[in-house]
C-alpha cells in the first residue's frame, strides 16, 4: 500500500476493544442503572471480559468497582488503549472543551474516547438492539419479524396493538414481516415506513442528512413529515427535510448486499463507499476532499478492510497511510 506507516504492536484483542467501549459508554451515562446492568451482564458472561475490565483498569491508573489492578506485564497493551484514546482526541479537542466538566481519561482521553462514539467508533450500548464494529447481527421479535442490523448500528423495538415498531437510531437495517403479524412500522429521523403485506421486507439505512429505504420485498407506504409515497417492491427512495425522492435503481439493487458481507458501489464517490467501511474498520478512516470525488464501482468484502484499501490504493491514485497498527488510516489523491 503506497505511503504505508506501520507503528506500535499487536492490536487489541476483541475482549479489550469492548472494555474501552464499556468505559466510554459508563462514562457517557453517569449513574445510568441501565447502562451499569448492562456492564454488569457483559462482565460475568466470560471470565475474559472480566479480565480486560481489569487490564483497562491499569491502563487508566483507576479502578472500578473493586477490582483488582493489572498485573505489570500488561503494560504494553495498556498504553496501546491510552495511544488509542489520544488520538481519538486530537479529533474531538473542540467538542471536549464545551463539556467543561468531562472527566479526564490518560490526560485527556476520556473525552476523546467519548468523541470516538460522536464518530460512531462505538455502538450504542443503551440501545435495544446494537452491533460494534465488524458486526452484522440477526434478531428474531416476538411477533415472529425479524431485524437484521448492520455494523455500528442500532435500534430500539416496541409492540402494541398489533403493531411493531422499530426505531433506527444509527445504522441501517433489514426488517422482515411475517405473514401471519400485524402492522410493522419502521422509522427513523427523517421518516416512516409501514408494511402490511405477507412476507414484507424493508432495508433502512440512515445517514447525517437523509435515509435511504429500499422496498426488498412487497409494496411499502413512506412517510415523511406530510409527504406520503407507495414504493413497489425493488424500489427505492431517499428521505430528508424536504421531501421523498427517487433513488436510482442500480443503487437500491445493490443497497442490501452487505447482509451478505459485500458492499456493492456503481460510479460512487469514493468518499461514500468510504463511509460504508467505517463501520467495519476498528479505528479512523479519514479520507481528503479531493480523494473523496474519485469514482469508484466494485464488489468489496466488508470483512476485510486491509484488503479493500490494498485495492483502492492499487487501482485509485490516492496515496494510502496506516498508522498506528491500523487504528488511523488516511487517504489523499496522489499528486504525481
Amino acid at each position: 500500500m503506497r505511503g504505508r506507516a506501520m507503528t506500535g504492536g499487536a492490536a487489541l484483542d476483541a475482549a479489550s476493544e469492548a472494555a474501552v467501549q464499556w468505559l466510554v459508554e459508563l462514562r457517557g451515562n453517569p449513574g445510568d442503572a441501565d447502562t451499569e446492568r448492562a456492564l454488569q451482564r457483559w462482565l460475568q458472561a466470560d471470565p475474559q471480559h472480566a479480565a480486560a475490565w481489569q487490564r483497562l483498569q491499569r491502563a487508566l491508573g483507576q479502578t472500578f468497582d473493586g477490582m483488582q489492578a493489572l498485573p505489570p506485564q500488561d503494560a504494553q497493551r495498556s498504553a496501546r488503549v491510552d495511544t488509542l484514546l489520544q488520538q481519538l482526541d486530537r479529533r474531538g479537542r473542540r467538542r471536549r472543551q464545551a463539556l467543561g466538566g468531562l472527566l479526564s481519561l490518560a490526560g485527556a482521553g476520556l473525552a476523546g474516547a467519548w468523541a470516538g462514539r460522536q464518530l460512531g467508533l462505538l455502538p450504542d450500548m443503551v440501545a435495544d438492539l446494537h452491533t460494534a464494529t465488524r458486526q452484522r447481527r440477526h434478531w428474531a421479535l416476538a411477533d415472529g419479524s425479524s431485524v437484521l442490523l448492520d455494523a455500528r448500528s442500532s435500534a430500539d423495538v416496541q409492540a402494541h396493538d398489533g403493531t411493531t415498531r422499530i426505531v433506527l437510531r444509527e445504522g441501517q437495517l433489514i426488517a422482515t414481516r411475517p405473514g401471519h403479524a400485524g402492522l410493522l412500522q419502521v422509522r427513523d429521523r427523517h421518516g416512516q415506513i409501514d408494511s402490511d403485506a405477507a412476507g414484507g421486507s424493508l432495508l433502512l439505512r440512515q445517514d447525517r442528512d437523509r435515509s435511504l429505504v429500499v422496498a426488498l420485498h412487497h409494496s411499502l407506504r413512506v412517510l415523511a413529515g406530510p409527504h406520503r409515497h407507495a414504493l413497489a417492491a425493488g424500489e427505492g427512495a431517499w428521505l430528508d427535510a424536504t421531501g421523498i425522492h427517487p433513488a436510482d435503481a442500480a443503487q437500491s439493487a445493490l443497497a442490501a448486499d452487505w447482509r451478505i458481507g459485500v458492499l456493492s458501489v456503481l460510479d460512487t464517490p469514493l468518499s461514500e463507499l468510504i463511509q460504508r467501511l467505517r463501520s467495519y474498520h476498528p479505528g479512523l478512516i479519514r479520507i481528503s476532499a479531493g480523494a473523496g470525488r474519485l469514482r469508484v464501482s466494485g464488489r468489496y468484502p466488508l470483512d476485510d478492510t486491509a484488503a479493500v484499501l490494498r485495492t483502492l490504493a492499487q487501482t485509485l491514485p490516492i496515496d494510502v497511510q496506516v498508522l498506528s497498527g491500523g487504528w488511523l488510516v488516511r487517504i489523499e489523491q496522489r499528486r504525481d
